[in-house]
């Protein structure tokens, strides 16, 4: 009697650290994710618009030139919304990334996008520019986060079609 007690206190005693260890990484994953979730949620409505039509993005890279802080507090981190001409598209680590261009040609935006299937089948069958033949790249308008620039082109991440 004495032996099936110890071994019923000693397989209770396993149960319930088995299944304490199982709950606090279901609860992590899940505190994970909403942390994850907030991080990459964008501010639609109070979007800064930028037209490549009408040259903001020269006034964009001027601050980033002129004053650095200025710029970083006005852009950084902040959500955007841009339009342009679709030049390159790739793929890489879990991310797709769209170069966008403005009309001159000259300047562009590096885009990227997460890779999901509804991001997959709708970027895969845009259009890109191609100077040779000259083909249209298809004109696509995004929200995203502006991360920064590297002296001419704009970072944007965890863009969402318009």
């Amino acid at each position: 009697m004495r032996k099936i007690l110890i071994l019923l206190l000693l397989g209770i005693s396993i149960f319930s650290v088995g299944c304490g260890r199982s709950d606090n990484n279901v609860s992590t994953i899940s505190n994970n994710k909403e942390i994850e979730e907030t991080k990459t949620k964008l501010d639609k409505d109070n979007a800064i618009n930028i037209e490549y039509d009408n040259n903001n993005y020269k006034e964009i890279q001027d601050v980033f030139i002129n004053n650095k802080l200025q710029a970083q507090n006005k852009y950084i981190n902040k959500t955007v919304k841009i339009t342009g001409e679709v030049k390159k598209i790739t793929t890489t680590d879990g991310t797709i990334k769209v170069v966008i261009m403005a009309p001159n040609r000259f300047k562009v935006a590096f885009l990227e996008f997460k890779n999901t299937q509804e991001n997959e089948s709708k970027i895969m069958d845009l259009k890109t520019y191609n100077k040779d033949n000259d083909t249209k790249g298809n004109l696509i308008t995004v929200y995203g986060c502006f991360t920064g620039i590297d002296d001419v082109n704009m970072l944007i991440e965890n863009c969402e079609f318009a």
